[in-house]
This record gives C-alpha cells, structure tokens and sequence, in this order.
C-alpha cells in the first residue's frame, strides 16, 4: 500500500521544478565560455604488474579483478595489459575521438618523465589529461607520491606530484585511479602553492635584474660595456611555472 507521504503537494512540486530550472540556467551553464581550451593530448599510465600484487594491499576474496573491463586472469598478463590499455583509450576516443593517446604500460620513473616533457613541448597551452592507474603498486603515500616501476620489475620507485605537476606544466587534468588517492589532494594543492611561491621569487628576481639591464646599458669604462647580456636569464628556469592548475 502506497504511503501519501511519499507524494509532494502541487505547491512544494512546483517550488521544486522551479528551482531545478533556475539551476539549470546558471552563466556557467548557458553561456558560451571565452578562450575555451582544448583538451588533445590523453596520457594512459597503467601501472599493474598483473602476476604480483602490491605488498600493502590485501585481497580478500570476493575482490574485483576486472581492469578497464578486461579480466587479467582470463589471459596471458602480458597480452591483458595491453588489452587494459586498449580498453581505455577506447572509452576515452568516445568522448574526444581527435586526441592524441599515448600508453604508458608498467613505466619506470624515467619513461614518465620523457612522456611527460614530450607531450607539455607538443600540446604547448593546450589542456593534458593525465590518467594514472595504480592498482598494481602501493599505495600514494601521505607526501604525495605515487608509485612506477624499476627497469627489473624489482623494486617500486616513488614518483613526487611536485615532479609531476612539473614535467605536465598547465593545463592539466589529473585522473588517479588508484587506492587511497585521496591521500594526495592535499599534498596536491601544497605542491601548487610551494610552486607559485618559487615563481614568484623567481618573477622578484628578474623584475630586477631587468631594472639593473636599464641602469647599466648607458654605463661603460675603458675595458668592458656592460649590457642586459651580461645578467642571467632565469625565465628558462620557469617554463612550467608560469601558470598553475588547482
């Protein structure tokens, strides 16, 4: 039997409705967004290690297997990671079939760090999606590391958000698919403000040395003529610092 309480009267009914429609109609919504950027560059970074599991994780049964729906143990590992990747960029060409897609499968620190600088240096302003699956490694730790591979598959090999955040530059997307990633929003947001602090510094300095360049270009004496060459350029020490993304 059908409780009446569960029924709205006309009038709350129509409060609701209302409401609902004057969310719905928000600038944010129904405005068309100025100098939008595009988001063409997708980084798949898979980290599973498929036939080992991670020492600080335990599984007990029943636990789930599938990855990016494929079951790892319904296949050889090698062949299910690269099914896994496969699987992924194709949910992601769905929503963005133009991007460029690049598949990181059980990278070591260094093979992040390349992809990461190669796809800053080809997507320039344009936004980067970062995907990180890591449910075959440890979990992020509280300084806001993740974790990759060594080239033996020996040892697990700490990876900084601050490096990250460096090598990706701005805009970028993070997706963290992986166990306690919470952990590291914090650390996420400390790594951004640590980094506008230094840039500013940085931008302190050269507005100086900028100021010293214009008082000694008229300045000379029998031996040298000094000139802005002769101060150090620090802007090459801040390619990524220039624009932050929280």
């Amino acid at each position: 039997m059908l409780n009446p309480e569960m029924f709205l009267d006309s009038d709350t009914e129509n409060d609701l409705i209302q409401d609902t429609v004057v969310a719905f109609t928000s600038r944010h919504l129904t405005e068309a967004i100025e100098g939008q950027i595009k988001t063409l560059t997708v980084a798949l970074v898979i980290c599973l290690n498929i036939d080992i599991d991670p020492p600080d994780v335990q599984k007990i049964p029943p636990f789930s297997r599938v990855e990016a729906w494929v079951d790892p143990t319904d296949a050889n590992s090698l062949h299910a990671l690269g099914n896994i990747g496969k699987n992924l960029q194709a949910q992601y060409e769905r929503w963005q079939p133009r991007a460029r897609y690049k598949q990181c499968l059980d990278p070591t620190l260094d093979d992040v760090k390349k992809l990461c600088l190669s796809l800053r240096r080809n997507a320039k302003d344009d936004r980067i999606l970062f995907h990180y699956n890591g449910h075959g490694v440890p979990r992020p730790t509280e300084n806001g590391e993740i974790w990759v591979f060594n080239t033996k598959f020996t040892k697990y090999i700490p990876l900084s958000l601050y490096d990250l955040q460096r090598w990706l530059g701005a805009p970028t997307v993070y997706v963290l698919d992986c166990q306690n990633a919470g952990r590291i929003i914090h650390m996420y947001e400390v790594f951004c403000e640590r980094r506008k602090a230094e840039a500013a510094v940085v931008e302190q300095r050269q507005m100086e040395c900028d100021g010293k360049t214009d008082q000694s270009e008229t300045f000379q004496c029998n031996h040298q003529t000094y000139s802005g060459s002769n101060f150090p350029n620090i802007h090459n020490q801040v390619i990524f610092n220039e624009r932050f993304s929280v």
